[in-house]
């Protein structure tokens, strides 16, 4: 089976003058957890790319969410939905940059197909009282290099995956042939996404919190920025399907998401610079 390694862009007539800019704040957090990265005073390394790809959110039941955490990071209390929101990107990475100190390492070229699924309104047992968090609670991706080493020196809960994309489709395999998420965009319906929707700004809240990784038994925080006040972002409607594998406990037969101009967090395309940068 050949896995296509693609960009995640979708072109179709119209869809470019649907493209629209959206506002987003970088984040505060307090001092603790402090990344390793910091140690001995050293510059903290910033590491950037770009994200091409889908945005949809799901709500989960709390005691489900509650089960894919690690230990010592709970759902919060202080979360405006019963059920708790799950954000899934999925598309490509590309064009990879490292900062440390006065080095800069770019990987210009490096091409990654990934799926982040975020879980916000979390809260550090040993700070109750800190704003929320969210957390990546598994991320898929095609590459065996970045896996490791997202595990070994940050924490990231990464799974190494075989991932297939077109510039209509996305699928993850599962030992390389069944599907456990697959998705199906329909970019002849893309639209400009109005900056005032109330649930693409609930989104880019959400985002905006800090984000946390726990690594050798400790959380270390960062800010997670997307840069969204200088993406691209397009309505964009979108059909997905979760099978067993996916998420622990969690089977989604197919869901279609109306692009987010057309209902409450709905789907939509982003295409941007983000960075990962130590608190």
């Amino acid at each position: 089976m050949t896995v296509l390694r693609r960009r995640m862009t979708f072109r179709s007539t119209g869809f470019a003058s649907a493209v629209v800019a959206l506002a987003f704040c970088q984040p505060a957090f307090a001092r603790e957890p402090r990344s390793p990265d910091r140690a001995g005073g050293r510059r903290a390394e910033v590491l950037s790319g770009t994200f091409s790809g889908m945005v949809v959110t799901l709500f989960v039941p709390r005691q489900m969410v509650q089960s894919w955490l690690p230990q010592g990071l709970q759902v919060a209390q202080e979360c405006p939905y019963q059920d708790r929101p799950v954000i899934i990107l999925f598309g490509s990475i590309d064009d990879l940059t490292r900062e440390k100190r006065v080095t800069v390492k770019p990987r210009f070229g490096r091409h990654y197909l990934e799926t982040f699924i975020a879980v916000p309104y979390l809260k550090l047992e040993n700070s109750p009282q800190a704003r929320s968090v969210f957390h990546f609670v598994r991320v898929y991706s095609d590459s065996a290099k970045g896996t490791t080493q997202g595990i070994k020196k940050y924490g990231w809960p990464k799974v190494l995956a075989p991932i297939q994309t077109t510039g209509t489709t996305y699928r993850i395999l599962r030992d390389g042939a069944t599907p456990i998420f697959a998705a199906e965009m329909h970019p002849g319906l893309a639209q400009a996404a109005d900056m005032n929707l109330n649930s693409l700004e609930r989104i880019r809240e959400m985002l905006s919190q800090p984000m946390v990784l726990k690594h050798d038994g400790a959380f270390h925080a960062y800010a997670f920025d997307f840069h969204l006040e200088k993406a691209s972002i397009a309505s964009l409607p979108t059909d997905v399907e979760v099978r067993n594998g996916f998420l622990p406990q969690f089977q989604l037969a197919k869901k279609s998401f109306p692009g987010i101009a057309d209902a409450e967090f709905g789907a939509f395309h982003v295409e941007c610079r983000y960075t990962k940068t130590p608190l």
